[in-house]
């Protein structure tokens, strides 16, 4: 049997990524969910105790250069080591479990050059594979980083995968697909929404406090330039009372405290 397009063990295909909420993920329920995906460093997580395929789309040599030594050598012994039946899709890794990624098979079922991701993938050859529900676990593609171009890739994949009938479950506080009814249909509906109301508040807000950060900046450099001219002078005074108290000893006093001249914070005792 070719290990590449093994069949899925049951129609439901668990795919599991690193946010919080892969702990609500299906880790135990192998009636429910025959299959689970995992990608990239997942498997050396806590908490992951169970998947049936692996992925990873980068060469060995990106992954040696955006990886810490430690964390190479890590994850490469993961990627060699025996994990009896369960599949590693990698380009170029070595190892018992490891089989050619399924580039060819996720494009063709993909029809469009557009995988800006590993969940792209995942999805698409659950698709290919034939699965009739896919549960999405700690996947949110919420931030502004990467997932900015990143979360349009996988909200099609899931329109390709539901337009084929497939079913999806995703826990509730997965952003994808998803806006909890805060925005209003497009045209349609043409009251505003209160995440819009929300965001103008704080919009506002932020205005306000840019507006008087120039005077409050002022103000606290004013305030240090006062504390420091202080400073100066406490550590001036002290040395100066250090001489009076050595001269009641006997002592010269070698410091002439010029009193009269000396310039101290308003407010401070001559």
């Amino acid at each position: 049997m070719n290990a590449l397009i093994r069949p899925l063990r049951g129609d439901s295909v668990a795919i599991v990524g690193f946010s919080p909420t892969r702990e609500q993920a299906p880790w135990d329920d192998v009636s429910g969910w025959g299959e689970l995906f995992i990608c990239n460093r997942l498997g050396l997580q806590p908490g992951v105790t169970r998947w049936t395929r692996h992925w990873d789309p980068h060469p060995l040599v990106w992954t040696k250069d955006h990886f810490t030594p430690e964390l190479y050598t890590e994850y490469a012994a993961f990627l060699s080591h025996d994990h009896g039946d369960r599949i590693l899709y990698h380009c170029d890794a070595v190892g018992p479990n490891i089989v050619p990624f399924p580039l060819i098979e996720t494009l063709q079922t993909a029809n469009r050059r557009y995988m800006t991701n590993v969940i792209a993938y995942q999805l698409l050859f659950a698709k290919f594979l034939g699965a009739k529900r896919i549960g999405m676990w700690g996947i949110d593609l919420r931030s502004d980083t990467e997932y900015g171009y990143e979360r349009p890739n996988v909200e099609w994949a899931i329109g390709l995968c539901e337009g084929a009938g497939i079913e999806f479950v995703f826990p509730p506080e997965c952003a994808l697909v998803n806006n909890d009814g805060l925005l209003p249909l497009y045209g349609i509906e043409e009251k505003d929404s209160p995440l819009a109301d929300v965001e103008r508040m704080f919009t506002a807000r932020l205005k306000d406090i840019d507006e008087h950060m120039p005077r409050l900046t002022k103000r606290n450099d004013d305030l240090l330039k006062e504390m420091y001219i202080a400073e100066g002078a406490r550590t001036q005074t002290a040395i100066y009372l250090n001489d009076i108290r050595q001269a009641r000893r006997g002592g010269k006093i070698l410091n002439q405290p010029p009193i009269a001249n000396e310039t101290v914070p308003e407010g401070v005792k001559r």
